[in-house]
């Protein structure tokens, strides 16, 4: 397993080379934490974990450099479909959302966390999956913007977003009757006709999915393939749970995509590994995968020394941004002051 991980990273490094700068290593070691068994995956445990790999460097890799998502997705959207692209797959648009603190993540805001199931601070990523039966890998995500964030060019500037991005985009409104809508996109030049697919669990709660299959497809089909936005459901948890997919250290646009880009990897990863063992073992799941790398992937040693310079970094890091927060309400009150 960990040739073929190493082999796997060797199979995209040429993403992660641009203008010049080499960050193969680091693009290696970020996998490799996150495919570690370390409670929190996030920069400052991914160094500590990973033999060889620092903070600063981590945290320039994910944040600031050059280097191309979009074109890293698109070789892995092709891998995902020699996988698992046959009969019975389909691509399944799905929105999951990452609770946060403050207001300087990039696009967070009080809006509906579908985890939570009610309104919260935090960023909602609307993700395209390629799944087939049990398994899925997402391949393309889009981080939602909110209208007050677009609206907002010097707050889009400080995050890093694109100016060809810092556009609202609603969810889509449609009429519909009987089993067929109509979705009209502000980019499109006409309408495009829809499939509403509608199904009420035993609990009496209702999942509503939209299709472009034909009018003409089976019920039997359609309700086989709506079915399968469980399982996209259940790799996000996944993700999130043994991948670290919700808990990321950046606040700007591009090192939120960076991050997702890699947790796209990491679940292909995943994916191929329990298609090589689906005979052997067809239960094994991402956790058992990350339990077998953590034996044969090398890890940072952890000595008493080690550790105890590991807190001091925590404690230097925790006070800084308590003074940060300290200074930022002595401000506030002296503004108050001033107004009075």
């Amino acid at each position: 397993m960990a040739s073929r991980f190493m082999n796997f990273c060797e199979d995209y490094s040429e993403h992660f080379v641009a203008r010049g700068r080499n960050s193969v290593d680091h693009a290696r070691g970020y996998m490799s934490g996150l495919l570690g068994r370390q409670r929190r995956k996030n920069m400052e445990t991914i160094s500590w974990d990973v033999d060889r790999s620092d903070y600063q460097g981590i945290e320039q890799f994910i944040s600031s450099s050059s280097w191309d998502e979009k074109a890293l997705l698109s070789q892995l959207a092709k891998d995902a479909n020699r996988e698992l692209g046959a009969d019975g797959a389909g691509l399944y648009i799905d929105e999951t959302s990452f609770v946060k603190k403050g207001k300087s993540s990039v696009g967070v805001k009080r809006q509906y966390c579908g985890r939570l199931g009610k309104l919260e601070n935090c960023q909602v990523g609307v993700f395209a999956c390629l799944g087939r039966r049990r398994q899925c890998v997402p391949v393309d995500f889009r981080l939602f913007l909110p209208e007050d964030w677009a609206e907002d060019p010097e707050r889009c500037a400080k995050a890093g977003v694109p100016e060809d991005r810092r556009s609202h985009k609603t969810k889509l409104k449609f009429r519909f009757w009987s089993r067929e809508v109509w979705t009209w996109e502000p980019a499109w030049k006409k309408p495009r006709r829809r499939l509403l697919l509608i199904r009420q669990n035993e609990d009496a709660s209702f999942k509503y999915s939209l299709s472009n299959f034909s009018s003409e497809t089976s019920w039997e089909t359609l309700a086989y393939m709506q079915a399968q936005r469980f399982w996209i459901e259940h790799g996000f948890h996944e993700a999130k749970s043994q991948l670290g997919m919700a808990q990321y250290q950046v606040r700007v646009w591009r090192g939120w995509h960076h991050h997702m880009a890699l947790i796209c990897l990491a679940c292909l990863f995943v994916v191929k590994e329990q298609r090589i063992a689906k005979e052997e073992m067809p239960l094994l799941t991402a956790r058992d995968i990350t339990e077998l790398l953590d034996i044969y992937l090398p890890r940072r040693e952890r000595t008493e020394g080690e550790i105890y310079r590991q807190i001091r970094e925590r404690h230097r890091s925790r006070k800084k941004d308590l003074e940060r927060r300290r200074d930022k309400t002595i401000g506030l009150h002296e503004t108050e002051r001033s107004i009075h």
